[in-house]
């Protein structure tokens, strides 16, 4: 089972958007899967045929100035890290920096 969350999710969270994450990661956690992985990517940089003036702004101000990605990452990472899960023995959460470094082995595997 593959799920997509958000960074910074926590069941024990204050605020209600991360905390529902964070209750929905444990659950299915919790359950009977042979095998489950959460991702927890930070925030998506990717083209939108919609515009949404905040999501936006971010987008530009994180794509310049998070150079480390530890605030975002391209959606391309994100499939590729999901992509690789599937055909290896990922289970767990993966958070921002560990779905940046597995699309990075599949590349060089590639």
């Amino acid at each position: 089972f593959h799920m997509m969350s958000s960074q910074g999710a926590n069941a024990n969270s204050y605020f209600l958007y991360t905390q529902v994450k964070g209750e929905v990661d444990d659950k299915i956690l919790g359950m009977e899967f042979e095998r489950a992985v959460v991702y927890r990517p930070a925030v998506l940089l990717t083209n939108r045929d919609e515009t949404r003036m905040g999501e936006a702004a971010a987008q530009w101000l994180l794509g310049w100035a998070d150079r480390s990605r530890s605030m975002s990452i391209k959606i391309k990472d994100v499939a590729d890290s999901i992509v690789g899960s599937i055909f290896d023995n990922t289970s767990g959460v993966l958070d921002n920096h560990s779905i940046i470094a597995k699309a990075a082995a599949l590349k060089e595997t590639a």
